[in-house]
């Protein structure tokens, strides 16, 4: 599936920045998918940007909402991990934002 970046003014940075996704370390798994890897939820409402590693916990932006969110499939719960894609990546890198 092809995402239009158009309709994901709040993912802005992601399409200009990270579509190549993004790896903690060479070699190891990409927490932010590249663009050919990203996919839009069911209803539309989410876009899912990358994993966490474990639990099926994906990174995604929610439509019409600020930041990078944490989608827990198991519980089908939501948290807010970052104000935007900047912070998302320090705060995943330094450890500082945890799932």
């Amino acid at each position: 599936m092809t995402v239009n970046a158009a309709n994901w003014p709040n993912a802005k940075e992601y399409f200009a920045k990270l579509a190549t996704g993004l790896a903690d370390e060479p070699g190891r798994t990409a927490f932010l998918y590249t663009q050919s890897q990203i996919r839009e939820s069911d209803d539309a409402q989410k876009l899912y940007i990358g994993r966490a590693g474990s639990g099926g916990i994906e990174f995604v932006f929610c439509r019409g909402e600020k930041g990078v969110w944490a989608y827990y499939p198991i519980d089908d719960e939501l948290r807010m991990l970052a104000e935007d894609v900047s912070d998302f990546i320090e705060g995943w890198r330094t450890d500082t934002i945890k799932v």
